[in-house]
């Protein structure tokens, strides 16, 4: 799994875009370069791509480890609204999974297959001008 991520400070928005195969150290890896970067503030939106990546290769237990992992983030450290773009209808029912799990933590997230649509959720969200 390889990924980028860009922040823009001034749109106050965090773009991470994944390809390959999924793995669950690629997430806690995207996750991690995301909290140490010099422009990264708590509350930015933040847009997920994951449409060229294949999640099948998380299995439940994955996806468990993932969740007890991120619970450990503090509310504050991850409280903006987070769009996660797939392409594909297995990759949303994982993501939904992974969702229901992190829903107690009080994450304001969705998963959409149009990064359009993923992008005017994120303007609603935050009354932005532009994602």
């Amino acid at each position: 799994m390889e990924w980028s991520v860009d922040i823009d400070p001034e749109a106050a928005l965090v773009r991470i875009r994944a390809w390959g195969a999924a793995r669950l150290e690629g997430f806690v890896g995207y996750a991690r370069e995301v909290q140490e970067h010099p422009a990264w503030q708590p509350g930015m939106a933040i847009l997920v791509d994951l449409q060229d990546l294949d999640l099948t290769p998380m299995k439940a237990d994955d996806i468990n480890r993932l969740v007890a992992i991120q619970k450990t983030y503090s509310k504050d450290a991850v409280s903006g609204p987070i769009a996660t773009v797939v392409s594909r209808l297995v990759d949303f029912g994982i993501v939904r999974m992974w969702e229901a799990h992190v829903s107690s933590t009080g994450r304001n997230h969705r998963v959409f297959t149009d990064l359009d649509e993923a992008r005017a959720w994120l303007l609603q969200q935050t009354g932005r001008s532009r994602p």
